[in-house]
């Protein structure tokens, strides 16, 4: 088979496969090229899901003609004039191949001219050919079209979906520039009709705009320092702010939105002490990273790059975001656990369901103890029972906290645990008889164990010492079973903590003792998340005299 050269507009064609996907992304183009220009005004306008018309004005600072004519030509660009620029790009679009690929596809329109020119110029092509061009007046900026996407390659157009489903990708990524450049004025139209008006804000203030069921109270605000010349912005919600799905998180880098998956676990994952699982937060960060650190041209639509020290953005986005996260828990009332645990605030009524017998309240516990004074954050309280051997009742003096038993203890040995692992001389508890395991541990769950204050022989499979919380909770002839059902799960790290912290604790229904409760109250109010289990539950619920006379109608 001979080789032949390809045709230039063959060769646009195929790189339009590239980099024109669908509307979306020639909007994502243009818009990138506005930005580029320095533009703090844009409008969009819209039609047929963008398969009819994509229009971008702006009012950057424009092109005089023979860059309009260059600005068509494959490889031609403004932003790389040396193999060292690839290393150190600052802008968006720097491709080269976008405005001759989409031209070659479509019907396109432009117009652009700079402040100090007297009139502008006007280009109109089709399939990648010029038609027409003439100078003409107009305000300084550019105004591009682009009209009939693939009416000359019917293979791809065939493959774009509904102009609902279009105009939904679409918004998806004017969202994202939206949220990315707040100081921006955009506005929106669809079918002739303006959708969105934002004038120039803060990112908070955008957020909320965008998102009318978030106000500003919601959000917290990101402003961390890492390392090597990397910082870390943005807002992000409140851990009772959450959505089932990760629609409404946005991650960009240098002003480049990123569609990277590992970016988003790693923001997700400092909510997971705070959140339950499955239910994730709202919010868009913005890494600021040196250019010499990453690289930005690995993905044709550059939503993806590669990081040269990616452990230090892993690091960044997940204390970034712990950073502001770890000063807004608190103590659950009837309010926050109706919106904590609701798909849509307000759509549950808040109430106390009592139906259980009474004899479900224990009459175990001794006489004296409610007279036994406990505290919990510092202030006095009272043991006065329990529900059903798992709800730990306390009265306070204008209060009343309901205690659920398993997830305060967990939430003690996770933290414990963890510090644990910190210490350099570990505590233990030494074995009169060592406990012979029915199966060797692997390595890296000795080494696990060993640094949460176990004692496991060379061999891995004996137990000569435990941690000392380990022993007052658990009958120790159950501790093989607990780890080696530890050591059949694939966990991560952070998942083994959280996992030995639950099969350790004390369960629902477990008959303590009044010992064991006072240990676990205090040890509570030492923790730096006391109020949620690792997995996000509440740990207790308080009930003030106002939600009381509330619930009774007395308000």
């Amino acid at each position: 088979m001979k080789i032949k050269k390809l045709e230039a507009a063959l060769i646009n064609k195929i790189a339009a496969g590239e980099v024109v996907e669908r509307p979306a992304s020639v909007l994502k183009e243009l818009l990138e090229n506005s930005i580029d220009a320095g533009a703090d005004s844009i409008s969009i306008h819209i039609e047929e899901g963008g398969t009819r018309l994509i229009r971008v004005v702006d009012n950057g600072e424009g092109m005089v003609p023979e860059d309009m004519n260059s600005a068509f030509t494959r490889y031609a660009t403004s932003k790389i004039k040396s193999l060292e620029d690839l290393d150190a790009i600052h802008t968006l679009g720097f491709r080269g191949e976008a405005l001759p690929s989409i031209a070659s596809v479509s019907r396109i329109g432009i117009f652009s001219k700079t402040p100090s020119s007297e009139s502008g110029n006007y280009i109109e092509m089709a399939g990648g050919n010029i038609i027409d061009q003439h100078e003409r007046g107009g305000p300084s900026g550019t105004n591009i079209s682009v009209k009939e996407l693939f009416f000359n390659v019917p293979g791809r157009k065939k493959f774009l979906k509904s102009s609902r489903s279009e105009y939904l990708e679409i918004l998806d990524h004017f969202y994202s520039f939206a949220l990315m450049y707040p100081e921006i004025r955009f506005r929106f139209f669809n079918e002739g009709v303006e959708k969105w008006s934002f004038p120039p804000s803060s990112l908070a203030e955008r957020l909320a705009l965008l998102f009318k069921d978030i106000t500003g109270k919601d959000l917290l605000e990101i402003r961390h320092e890492g390392e090597q010349g990397m910082s870390l912005t943005g807002v992000v919600s409140k851990p009772r702010i959450f959505r089932k799905n990760k629609k409404r998180l946005y991650v960009s880098m240098n002003g480049r939105m990123l569609r990277d998956p590992k970016l988003i676990y790693y923001l997700t994952s400092a909510y997971e002490p705070y959140m339950m699982k499955g239910t994730f937060p709202v919010g868009i960060i913005n890494l600021t990273v040196p250019a010499s650190h990453v690289d930005v041209n690995v993905h044709p639509r550059k939503t993806e790059v590669r990081f040269l020290a990616a452990a230090l953005v892993r690091d960044l986005i997940f204390y970034g975001v712990s950073s502001v996260l770890k000063d807004e828990v608190e103590v659950f009332t009837p309010e926050s656990t109706v919106s904590f645990s609701s798909t849509s605030p307000g759509s549950v009524q808040s109430s106390l369901d009592f139906s259980g017998s009474l004899s479900e309240i224990t009459d175990q516990t001794p006489a004296h103890i409610p007279h036994q004074r406990l505290e919990l954050f510092g202030v006095p309280v009272s043991f006065i029972g329990r529900i059903k051997d798992t709800y730990l009742i306390f009265k306070g003096q204008d209060e009343l906290y309901l205690m659920d038993q398993h997830a305060a203890d967990e939430r003690v040995l996770f933290e414990k645990i963890r510090k644990e692992m910190k210490r350099s001389v570990k505590l233990s508890q030494e074995l009169l008889i060592p406990f012979e395991l029915d199966r060797v541990l692997a390595d890296h769950h000795i080494k696990f164990l060993r640094n949460a204050g176990f004692d496991i022989s060379e061999d891995g499979d004996r137990i000569t010492a435990v941690p000392p919380w380990l022993a007052l909770r658990f009958p120790l002839d159950g501790i093989g079973t607990l780890l080696e059902s530890l050591e059949e799960e694939n966990f991560s790290f952070m998942d083994w903590v959280k996992d030995l912290a639950c099969k350790s604790a004390v369960k629902g229904g477990d008959d303590l003792s009044f010992e064991l409760i006072s240990e676990i109250l205090k040890d509570l109010g030492l923790c730096e998340n006391p109020y949620q289990c690792p997995h996000g539950r509440p740990t207790l619920i308080k009930f003030s005299s106002k939600d009381l006379e509330k619930m009774f109608k007395r308000t």
